[in-house]
C-alpha cells in the first residue's frame, strides 16, 4: 500500500513539473510568436507604407515641377494627372500606416502620421495652384508662389522624416523582441529539457526501486503462493501456507483464504479416507455373508438332490405299473376300436335313412309353399271380389236414392195432376 501511494506521488509530482514546464514553454513561445509577427508581418508592413508614402510625395513633387518646367507644351501636360495619382497613393500609403500604427498600439506613429496628412492636402493644392500659374502666367506669376510651397514641403518632409524614424524604431524594437522572446523560448526548452532528463533519471530510479518492492512484496510472495496451490492441486498436503505477519494486503488476503483451501482439502481427504475405510468394511461383510449363503445353499441343495433320487426311484417303480396298464389299456383299445367300426356302420345306414327323411321333408316344405302361394292368391282375390260388392252396394244406395227421388217427382207430380 505504501509502495503504491508513494508511486502514484511521484507519478503525480512529475506530471505537475511537465505541466508547468509545458504550460510555460506555451506561454513564451505565443510571446515570441507575436513579436515574430509584429516584426515580420506589421513592421514589415509598416516600413513599406511608409516609405512607400514617402516615395508619394517626391513624386506629386516631381510631376508638377516638371509641367511647370514645361508649361504643359508639346503634349508635356500629362503631369497633372500623375501628380493626381501619386496624391491618390499618398492617401492609400497614408491610411494603411494609420491602421497598422493603431493596430501595434503606436500612439506616437499615430501622431505623426496624423501631421503628414494634415500637411498633405494642403501641400498638394499648392503645388497644383504653382504649376497651373507657371503653365499660365509665366515663370513671374509661378515663382511667387515657389516660396510658399518650399516652406510647405519643408513641414512635410520633416512631419516624414519623423514618421520613418518612427517606423525604424518601432521595426528595431519588435526585432528586439523577438530576439528576446526566441531567447527566452530557447532557455525554457533547455529548462524543459534538463527537467525531462531529471524526470527521467527520477523516473527509471522510482522504476527501479518500484520493481525491487514489487518483486520482495508481491511477485516472490505470489509465486510461493502458487507454488503451494498447485501442490495442493496435486495432493500434495504436506506444505505449509507461510503466515501472512502483519500485512493488510491482497497478498495477506490470498494467503489467508488458501490457509482455509489447505485446512479444507485435508478435512476432505480424511473424510474420503474414513469413507474408503467404512465402505471396505461393508464390502468384507457382504462377501462374508454371500460366502455364508453359498454354502447354506449348497448344503440345502444336496439334501435336495438325494431327495430328488429317492423320488426318482419310486416313479421309476410307478412307471413299470403304468406300463403294464398301459398294455391293457392298448388291448381294450383294439376292442373300442372293433365296436367303434360297427357303429359307424350303423352310423352311416342312419345317416342314408337321414338324408332320404330329408328329402321328403324338402318336397313337404315345397308344396306348403306351393300351398301358401295359391292361398295368398285366394285371398288377394276374395279382397277383391270384396271390394267389388262394397262398389256394388254402394252403387244400389245410389240406384235407391235415385229411385227414392223419383218417387218423390212423382208423388208431387200425381199431387199436381
Amino acid at each position: 500500500m505504501f509502495s503504491n501511494l508513494l508511486l502514484l506521488l511521484l507519478l503525480a509530482a512529475a506530471t505537475v513539473l511537465m505541466l508547468l514546464g509545458a504550460g510555460r514553454q506555451q506561454k513564451q513561445i505565443a510571446e515570441a510568436n507575436r513579436a515574430a509577427d509584429m516584426a515580420a508581418v506589421q513592421s514589415l508592413d509598416l516600413v513599406s507604407s511608409a516609405r512607400q508614402l514617402s516615395i508619394n510625395l517626391v513624386q506629386i513633387q516631381q510631376w508638377l515641377t516638371d509641367v511647370s518646367a514645361t508649361r504643359a507644351l508639346d503634349g508635356l501636360d500629362d503631369g497633372f494627372a500623375e501628380a493626381e495619382k501619386a496624391r491618390d497613393g499618398a492617401r492609400e500609403n497614408l491610411r494603411k500606416s494609420r491602421e497598422l500604427a493603431k493596430t501595434m498600439g503606436q500612439g506616437k506613429l499615430l501622431a505623426e502620421l496624423d501631421k503628414v496628412g494634415a500637411a498633405l492636402d494642403p501641400f498638394y493644392d499648392l503645388g497644383l495652384k504653382m504649376a497651373h500659374a507657371y503653365v499660365k502666367d509665366g515663370p513671374a506669376q509661378g515663382n511667387k508662389l515657389m516660396g510658399e510651397l518650399d516652406a510647405k514641403t519643408e513641414a512635410l518632409t520633416d512631419a516624414l522624416d519623423k514618421v520613418v524614424k518612427e517606423v525604424d524604431v518601432i521595426a528595431g524594437q519588435a526585432t528586439d523582441s523577438m530576439h528576446r522572446e526566441l531567447g527566452s523560448a530557447v532557455d525554457i526548452a533547455d529548462d524543459l529539457a534538463d527537467l525531462s532528463l531529471i524526470l527521467l533519471v527520477v523516473g527509471v530510479a522510482v522504476s527501479a526501486l518500484v520493481m525491487f518492492v514489487l518483486n520482495r512484496h508481491v511477485v516472490r510472495p505470489l509465486i510461493t503462493l502458487t507454488d503451494i496451490l498447485a501442490a495442493i492441486g496435486d495432493g500434495n498436503l504436506s506444505v505449509k501456507v507461510p503466515p501472512t505477519g502483519e500485512r493488510s494486503d491482497e497478498i495477506a488476503d490470498m494467503s489467508r483464504a488458501l490457509a482455509i483451501l489447505h485446512e479444507r482439502t485435508a478435512d476432505n481427504i480424511r473424510l474420503r479416507e474414513a469413507q474408503a475405510d467404512v465402505e471396505a468394511k461393508a464390502r468384507e461383510e457382504r462377501v462374508n455373508a454371500l460366502t455364508g449363503m453359498a454354502e447354506t445353499v449348497e448344503s440345502e441343495s444336496r439334501v435336495s438332490v438325494d431327495n430328488v433320487a429317492a423320488e426318482a426311484a419310486i416313479m421309476d417303480k410307478t412307471a413299470a405299473g403304468m406300463e403294464q396298464s398301459a398294455a391293457q389299456v392298448s388291448d381294450n383299445a383294439q376292442n373300442v376300436a372293433a365296436a367303434a367300426e360297427q357303429a359307424l356302420a350303423n352310423a352311416e345306414a342312419v345317416a342314408s335313412a337321414t338324408e332320404e327323411l330329408t328329402a321328403s321333408i324338402q318336397e313337404i316344405s315345397a308344396q306348403v309353399a306351393h300351398a301358401m302361394t295359391v292361398s295368398r292368391k285366394a285371398v288377394e282375390g276374395g279382397e277383391r271380389t270384396r271390394e267389388t260388392i262394397e262398389s256394388l252396394r254402394e252403387v244400389v244406395d245410389q240406384i235407391g236414392e235415385v229411385a227414392n227421388l223419383i218417387g218423390d217427382i212423382a208423388g208431387q207430380t200425381n199431387l199436381l195432376a
